[in-house]
């Protein structure tokens, strides 16, 4: 697993065993098989201007408010968009040292759940001493907005300078829904005694054609993978499975399809027939989750180290993947990969060369109902951070393109029926030097229309 580092900025770079190669990925390799162009579906639009939905302001609140999920849907009457960003605000998650928390800054203790809808409204979190560790979030057809977090099974101190810059152990996930307004009691649905759940090792939390819920994360101290659902009737329950592997899974992800379809990526390293680190994997169920088929890998060795890998199932049912391929412990160069996986194995993948001379992390993705890869990635120049932007189309990715003037933080992008939306984390640009402590959260869409 490529090791996490620190990048210039406040943004924060993201950063095995035996598994036997299987047999149609050795031939593939070298030379994958291009499928025919098909023509567009969908016209794209331009990404419209920003706008604020946390103003920018000097406070650690504002600085260590993370971007960890924005779910958009459609309603019925096609009249609104139900989106919310949910994240943490306060002392994160993080492994700190006493130096990193001023004393004479405003600081929220204990950390709290922040939901900011769409519009700017803050919505209060669900009450009760919770840590609220890397929280996922996603809005099912009714437009309940249903939130996955983690906590260890200790209370909190009531000074975060108790904890001496260290992390405890999470041991539990918690669940709790919005709807109408109103939080569900928070429920604990899962129990480990460490959980790998953080930033890389846990899926996005994804909502299914029958508005099931499902989720994947590692466990620390072992090699399975947990998978976490939930059914949408008659009453929503929580189950859980474990996926055994042979070797840690590291960078996670989950898609679900039509036909009880359900997909896992993750990233692992082998040792036969020769070492590799950073090897993308994947594991498939065709009956909702409750069985799984062995891992099998999904690079080879031309396109490793992969990490950061995102899995879709589109409308055909094939499986799309795409990760970045960067060298171990260095944040430049490189290709970005798209991958697509039919039943009868490896049916295209194309490439497409990272920013040159300016180091690259972070790429969050998603899949829109023309089938069409959104991808952004957080690119360094010299002096700040800004976003990059690449689609798929039938004939590869787009080249980079910079859509926002402004500087780009954290990502977190969805699509609904007809657009694509983008949270990141920004501060605006000024004549003079740029504060780097104003931060805030920065919204655009993408408009998609189906062409006739």
């Amino acid at each position: 697993m490529r090791e996490h580092s620190v990048l210039p900025s406040s943004a924060i770079a993201y950063c095995a065993t035996t598994l036997m190669f299987a047999p149609w990925i050795a031939s593939m390799a070298q030379s994958a098989a291009q499928s025919p162009a098909a023509p567009e579906s969908c016209a794209y639009g331009l990404w419209s201007q920003p706008t604020w939905l946390d103003s920018p302001r000097p406070s650690m609140t504002a600085l260590q408010f993370r971007t960890l999920a924005l779910s958009a849907m459609k309603t019925a009457n096609q009249s609104r968009q139900d989106a919310y960003v949910v994240g943490v605000a306060g002392f994160l998650p993080l492994t700190l040292s006493r130096k990193d928390l001023p004393t004479t800054e405003p600081i929220t203790w204990p950390p709290r759940l922040r939901v900011v809808r769409s519009d700017g409204a803050p919505i209060e979190g669900p009450r009760g001493d919770f840590w609220f560790a890397y929280p996922r979030a996603v809005v099912d057809a009714s437009g309940t907005l249903h939130v996955l977090w983690a906590e260890p099974d200790l209370p909190l101190p009531t000074d975060p300078r108790r904890l001496d810059g260290q992390v405890p152990t999470l041991h539990s996930v918690w669940y709790a829904t919005l709807r109408s307004g109103s939080w569900s009691r928070p429920a604990r649905v899962y129990r480990n005694p460490s959980l790998g759940w953080d930033e890389i090792s846990t899926s996005r939390l994804v909502r299914d054609s029958e508005n099931g819920l499902h989720l994947a994360f590692s466990v620390s101290d072992t090699t399975s993978v947990i998978y976490l659902s939930a059914p949408s009737a008659p009453e929503r329950r929580w189950r859980s499975i474990r996926i055994r592997q042979q070797s840690s899974a590291g960078y996670l992800d989950l898609a679900t399809g039509s036909g009880q379809q359900v997909a896992i990526v993750f990233t692992a390293g082998v040792a036969l027939p020769e070492q590799r680190v950073n090897v993308a994997f994947l594991t498939r169920s065709h009956d909702g989750g409750r069985t799984w088929s062995e891992a099998t890998q999904v690079s080879g060795p031309a396109e490793e180290p992969a990490i950061e890998p995102h899995v879709f199932i589109d409308r055909l049912s094939a499986v799309r993947l795409v990760w970045v391929q960067q060298a171990t412990s260095t944040f430049v160069g490189g290709k970005l990969w798209h991958v697509t996986l039919a039943d009868s194995g490896r049916r295209s993948a194309r490439a497409l060369a990272l920013p040159l001379n300016m180091m690259t992390s972070h790429s969050e993705a998603i899949l829109d109902g023309c089938d069409t890869v959104h991808l952004f990635t957080v690119a360094y120049p010299e002096g700040g951070a800004e976003l990059r932007y690449t689609r798929t189309t039938s004939n590869g990715w787009t080249p980079w393109m910079r859509p926002f003037e402004q500087p780009g933080g954290r990502v977190s992008i969805e699509a609904s029926e007809d657009m694509v939306h983008l949270v990141w984390s920004s501060h605006p640009r000024a004549s003079g030097p740029q504060n780097p402590d104003l931060s805030g959260l920065a919204y655009s869409t993408l408009p998609v229309s189906r062409k006739r």
